[in-house]
């Protein structure tokens, strides 16, 4: 049909990871978010989240959470402790902090020696 593209999905999927790439460098973030809630079956939930919080779309950003449910990260705990702390709720937010900063020196301290 005319108007359509045809392109191998290989190569779709090419230029639309270097798009994303480039709007994310260029801190394009409603644009991204605009994306992201057009075809949000094809997008990563971490891309999803970064958007809204980079928006600053709460409520979005808690019910994000309840749909996608992602392993436990020390990135994802500083997530979830903004979307509490505009709730209100400080003492959750705290607890979600601890957490993450515990999570944060798991990870550092699994990295290895660096040797002299």
């Amino acid at each position: 049909q005319l108007g359509e593209l045809s392109a191998p999905k290989a190569e779709m999927a090419l230029w639309e990871g270097r798009w994303i790439q480039c709007v994310r460098n260029l801190n394009q973030w409603e644009a991204l978010r605009d994306y992201v809630r057009a075809v949000p079956q094809h997008q990563p939930p971490r891309l999803v989240l970064e958007c809204l919080w980079r928006t600053p779309d709460w409520s979005g950003l808690t019910e994000a959470f309840a749909r996608s449910p992602l392993p436990e990260s020390a990135q994802l705990k500083l997530l979830q402790t903004y979307a509490t702390l505009q709730e209100g709720n400080v003492a959750q937010a705290e607890q979600q902090c601890n957490h993450g900063i515990a999570l944060a020196l798991r990870q550092w301290a699994m990295l290895p020696r660096l040797s002299r």
